[in-house]
């Protein structure tokens, strides 16, 4: 049995069993001074389990285009504050074990439904190019 997210138990409570889990993971990837990257980008219905980003700068936002509406475009800093009172966004300054900063600052959105079309965008908010260390995607689908 597929186990995971609860949509994942819905979609089988409802004799969905096509569904497959998909993953994104990058290392290094140069964001242009004011242009965007695609995460990924996803037609028909699913559910994101995970989207996180992590940069040794704090100048990148992430927009979530949801069913064809943008349903999120915030930048890094905005979601610092968000995301203390969100359990389905973190954004947060790294720490090594004892607690010091290791120079990066990492985001993380969650638990995203979608029914016929998903994408996901971060986007380089300085003038100067941006490297994005990891960036890694969970997913599902229902295939058709």
């Amino acid at each position: 049995m597929i186990t995971g997210s609860i949509l994942q138990h819905q979609f089988i409570g409802a004799g969905v069993t096509n569904v497959t889990t998909r993953f994104v993971s990058l290392i290094d990837v140069t964001v242009r001074p004011l242009t965007y990257f695609v995460v990924f980008s996803s037609s028909g219905q699913g559910y994101v389990n995970e989207i996180m980003v992590r940069s040794q700068s704090k100048n990148f936002g992430i927009a979530l285009y949801i069913d064809d509406v943008i349903s999120m475009d915030n930048i890094y800093s905005d979601l610092v504050h968000i995301g203390q009172n969100s359990p389905d966004i973190s954004a947060f300054d790294e720490l090594d074990i004892d607690g010091n900063s290791t120079g990066y600052y990492v985001l993380s959105v969650r638990n995203i439904p979608y029914y016929f079309s998903f994408e996901a965008q971060v986007s380089n908010i300085s003038s100067n190019p941006v490297v994005l260390s990891n960036v890694f995607a969970k997913y599902i689908i229902v295939m058709t």
